[in-house]
Parts: structure tokens; C-alpha cells; sequence
């Protein structure tokens, strides 16, 4: 029975799963409010999509179907007693017992607790199950340790550290025991566990935030605390940011959730930052507005491989240095060159973008030499090269003056004439600075800079990336097949092997954008996608079908399937 059973098989298992309504399991009560971290699976949700593409006559699906070490994996987890038609739930929470500070949880629903009984005692020999109260646990594996009742598996893994030596890592022969002291340790966590639904308003589905992530359905959701991540990071000695005395009312309730989709084609994910009362005014103002229009779509050119846009509200900014106490440091350490935060801010309208275009890998062959008096054998080398315009847009032109001069008196940069700097001593080869009324442009050449300017672009962006660019505060959009036209798999990589796996990353994508930054219902929102070059196929199936052959290429050192 190999180590790596379980999440093997539950993907395999995807393929078997049945309908059913999105709803918030009954195991879900297991989760504690403190948790530091939660991510569900949801396996109804997802084996529709992946039962679809079998009944298409999916030849991915059917591939990897036929492999034998998945049949075997799902031979055995369907023999298990798990009930994969509901919700799987992993969480982690503080642990001071073990060096990583966190242990981690995983919640699986039961539909015959015998069924999951007879299958340890199959798969790891010497297993040691006992009694206690109205549930049985066992010793797993290395660092794992479970517990049951009729209803629910709670598995709990804890990285090996002082206090958790190693349980039996042999499957075959060994006795799947920890030391007295350290299966105490994990017995206590199990217990623990178990407890949760016991104590009052103890645990997360009591989250209206947590509640509604699960409610949306999406395929793979994570919840993040971030008010638990920053007590117990800000509680630590030590760290670099205890002298400023930050308040916790700064992140009071505050949270991430995340949510992964595997569509046709294409894999979306959106992002919800939930800031805290406290910050919910600054939030508001640094949500608000999307990257200047005009700006963005002068960084049109053609050869486009990735760009990007902000709307960075400094009004926002500098209120939140204020709220953070450290808008008067700021000040006193500007001071020192006669400058102040409302001078740097007040310089720009907080527009920004770039672009990267022509973006091309080369090779030579490099013959044979000698480096330090030891020899070189004949090698091939690669180099990068991209053009690249950087642009933020100016509000007040006699801020940013001051801010020239002062970089042009301490020799930071040097004037090229016609508006144009450099750095210092950079060379011929350096990006160049043009400044006008309304740009601070960075670019590649003084050609390119002069370009964006003059509005002299070679070719206009596609309208529907111009709209996402600048109807948000944020837009960022990679032509993925654009950008990886000039990798030669075989120059890039240090075998065939690895050639090979090169070659299948470059046929898997199209472009990937990611667009947001509003502010709305407590949380900053973000929308990404990741579109496929196999527009016929389901996402989550693409993946697993390039990581297949990129392990099969591995281990065989040899050339890529087809």
C-alpha cells in the first residue's frame, strides 16, 4: 500500500461520486471558529463535471481511467466506508506542541464506519484500534492519528517535531504505533476535535463570511482568519513589526476566502479580502476608481505579451499610513531630504501600468573553455530580452520636479537631454526616464519611451482586454502562448525529460487575466482566469492529465507522449 493512498485515491474518486444540493454538511460543526485555515472539497460538485466529460467520450478521462495504479486506488477507497457524495473539509489551527505551530485537520464523512474499520485493518498491518467512549481511534501513519464515531473520520496530522517522533512509516511490517508519549499528544488533539460541536458558538459555520462562501457551491473554497494569522504572528518575540504597536482593531474579523471553479477550457478563481470596522472607511476610498483609460490604452503594441494597470488611491494610502501610526515616521525620515508624504503622493494620481511585449528566448552554443583555471566543457546558453514600458501618471509637475532635482543633485540619476534621464553610471544598455506633463515613463529604449508619449503605438490593444484593464481599480492580462512562442524546450531544459515536459507546458494554456480591487460588502473583490488551449475538455482533467505525463516522463527519462 503506498504512502501517498489517500490523495490519490480521493481524486480518482471523483470520477464515481453522485448529484446532490449544496448545503452545509452536518460535519462542518467540527470545524472550531479559531481555525487558522479551512479548505473544502466539493466532491458532488466536481465529479459532475468530470462525470460529464466521461460520458463525452472524454479520451483524456478514459486514459487516465485505465492507468493501473488508479484502478487500484479507487478499488480500495471505495471499499472504505467513505461517503464521497458530500463535502471534504481540511483545517488548520494553532498548535504550540509542534514546531510548526500548526497542525492540520481533515474532516471525512462516514456512511459504514465498519466499512472504514475493515480497511485499515487490510491496508496497515499491525494497526491498533481502541475503544474510547463513543468513538475508536488509531495510529495511521507517520504523523497521522484518527478518530471516528458512526458518522464522521477526523484525521489529524502533525509534522514530525520533538514532541511527534515518527509513527511506524512501514505499511508492511510495522507495528503503526507512536511512542506512549507522542500518541498521547495526538490523542489529545483528536479529542479536541470531537469536542467542538460541545461547546457553544464554537465553531466556524456560526461565520456569516464562512457561511456564505460555502453556500455559493464553488468546487474548491478556502477560508483564511487573518485576525488569528496576525494575533499569533504580532504575539511572537521578535518580530519585526512589534515596535510599532500596531492595534488589533486593525484586523478585528477580518478574513480571506478564496473559491476555485474547473469549468470547460478554462479554471476561475475569485478572491474576498474582508478588512476590519476599523478600516472599513480607508477600504472604501482605496476600492474605489479604475486605472486611467487613456493611460492604459496607450501602452497598446503589437507582439503583447502581458500588461498591467492600477488605480492606487494615495488619498487612501496616506489615511491608512495615519491609521497605522506610521505616516509620522514617514514624515521624519523624509525630512532629512526636505521632503514630506503629501509631496511624494501628491506627485501622481496613483495610475500605473506596464507592459511587456516581444518577449523572446535565444540560445547559443558556447564552446569549450577554462573559468578560474578549471575547465569549461561546451555548453548551450540562453538569454532573455523583452521590450517594456512602465508608465504612472502625474498629478502635481511641481512635486515631481522637486523629486528630479533632488534624485539629479545626489547623482542618483543623470539628464540625457529632451526630458530623458538614466541612472548614474548605468550604461549604455539601461532603461531611460522621460518625463512630460502628464507621464513618467520608464522604457527600454528612448525609441519606445518617445512612442508611448506621442501615443505612436504599433497596433491597439483587443477591446476586451482594454475593458477589463480599466474597469477596475486593478487589470492584469499574460498572453501565455504569446509569451512562451520562443522557449525551445529542448535549449531550456537538461535532458529530454525534461525537454518533454516543457513541450506539454507550452500546449496547456492560452492567457491568463486576473481583474478587481472594488471594495464592496466589507471585502475587497478579485476575479481570475485561466484559460486551456483544449477548449473541449474540463480544466481539472487537463491538469491532471499534464501532471500524469510529466511524472511518466520523469520516471522514464524519456521523450513526452505524443
Amino acid at each position: 500500500m503506498r504512502k501517498r493512498l489517500f490523495p490519490l485515491s480521493i481524486l480518482s474518486c471523483f470520477v464515481l461520486l453522485l448529484a446532490a444540493c449544496h448545503h452545509i454538511p452536518d460535519h462542518a460543526k467540527y470545524i472550531p471558529k479559531n481555525a487558522t485555515a479551512v479548505m473544502s472539497v466539493d466532491l458532488v460538485s466536481m465529479s459532475k463535471k468530470i462525470a460529464w466529460s466521461a460520458i463525452t467520450g472524454s479520451k483524456i478521462f478514459d486514459e487516465w481511467k485505465a492507468r493501473p495504479e488508479q484502478k487500484g486506488a479507487v478499488k480500495g477507497i471505495e471499499d472504505a466506508g467513505i461517503d464521497f457524495t458530500n463535502m471534504l473539509y481540511l483545517y488548520t489551527l494553532k498548535n504550540e506542541k509542534i514546531g510548526a505551530g500548526q497542525s492540520i485537520t481533515m474532516l471525512l464523512p462516514l456512511s459504514s464506519s465498519a466499512k472504514w474499520e475493515a480497511f485499515i485493518k487490510k491496508n496497515f498491518q499491525g494497526i491498533n484500534i481502541k475503544d474510547v467512549g463513543s468513538r475508536k481511534e488509531a495510529a495511521i501513519t507517520e504523523g497521522f492519528y484518527a478518530g471516528w464515531d458512526s458518522k464522521v473520520l477526523i484525521v489529524d496530522y502533525a509534522p514530525k517535531q520533538n514532541q511527534y517522533v515518527a509513527i511506524s512509516d512501514s505499511l508492511s511490517g510495522g507495528t503503526g504505533q507512536a511512542s506512549a508519549a507522542d500518541e498521547a499528544n495526538l490523542a489529545a488533539d483528536i479529542a479536541r476535535a470531537f469536542e467542538v460541536p460541545g461547546i457553544k458558538d464554537g465553531n466556524l459555520t456560526g461565520n456569516k463570511r464562512f457561511l456564505a462562501l460555502q453556500k455559493d457551491g464553488h468546487d474548491i473554497a478556502f477560508w483564511v482568519n487573518y485576525e488569528e494569522m496576525m494575533n499569533g504572528y504580532m504575539g511572537k518575540e521578535g518580530t519585526n513589526l512589534s515596535a510599532l504597536n500596531f492595534s488589533n482593531s486593525l484586523w478585528k474579523d477580518a478574513a480571506v476566502t478564496a473559491a476555485l471553479d474547473f469549468d470547460k477550457g478554462s479554471l476561475k478563481a475569485e478572491m474576498k479580502n474582508y478588512m476590519s470596522q476599523e478600516l472599513k472607511e480607508i477600504s472604501k476610498e482605496m476600492g474605489s476608481g479604475a486605472a486611467d483609460k487613456e493611460m492604459v490604452t496607450k501602452l497598446a503594441t503589437s507582439n503583447l505579451d502581458m500588461v498591467f494597470a492600477l488605480h492606487l488611491s494615495t488619498r487612501g494610502l496616506k489615511d491608512l499610513l495615519e491609521k497605522t501610526n506610521t505616516l509620522g515616521l514617514a514624515n521624519v525620515a523624509l525630512s532629512s531630504q526636505g521632503l514630506t508624504v503629501d509631496e511624494i503622493l501628491g506627485a501622481y494620481t496613483g495610475d500605473i501600468g506596464f507592459n511587456v511585449s516581444n518577449f523572446r528566448v535565444t540560445s547559443k552554443e558556447v564552446p569549450a573553455d577554462t573559468a578560474f583555471g578549471m575547465p569549461v566543457p561546451a555548453h548551450t546558453s540562453t538569454s532573455t530580452t523583452a521590450d517594456y514600458v512602465v508608465v504612472a501618471k502625474i498629478n502635481k509637475k511641481e512635486n515631481l520636479d522637486k523629486l528630479l532635482q533632488l534624485a539629479l543633485s545626489n547623482k542618483v540619476l543623470e539628464a540625457q537631454g529632451g526630458g530623458l534621464y538614466k541612472m548614474a553610471n548605468s550604461g549604455n544598455d539601461a532603461p531611460v526616464l522621460l518625463i512630460d506633463a502628464k507621464y513618467m515613463v520608464v522604457a527600454k529604449t528612448p525609441e519606445a519611451a518617445k512612442a508611448y508619449v506621442n501615443g505612436s503605438g504599433t497596433a491597439k490593444m483587443p477591446a476586451a482586454i482594454l475593458e477589463s484593464l480599466t474597469s477596475h481599480p486593478f487589470g492584469f492580462y499574460m498572453d501565455i502562448q504569446q509569451m512562451t512562442a520562443t522557449i525551445d524546450p529542448a535549449t531550456m531544459a537538461g535532458s529530454d525529460m525534461d525537454a518533454a515536459t516543457i513541450t506539454e507546458a507550452k500546449k496547456l494554456l492560452e492567457n491568463f487575466s486576473v481583474n478587481g480591487g472594488e471594495f464592496k460588502n466589507d471585502a475587497f473583490e478579485w476575479n481570475m482566469t485561466l484559460n486551456f488551449t483544449n477548449k473541449d475538455e474540463n480544466s481539472l482533467l487537463q491538469i491532471l492529465n499534464f501532471i500524469m505525463h510529466a511524472s511518466d516522463a520523469k520516471k522514464a527519462g524519456a521523450t513526452a507522449y505524443r
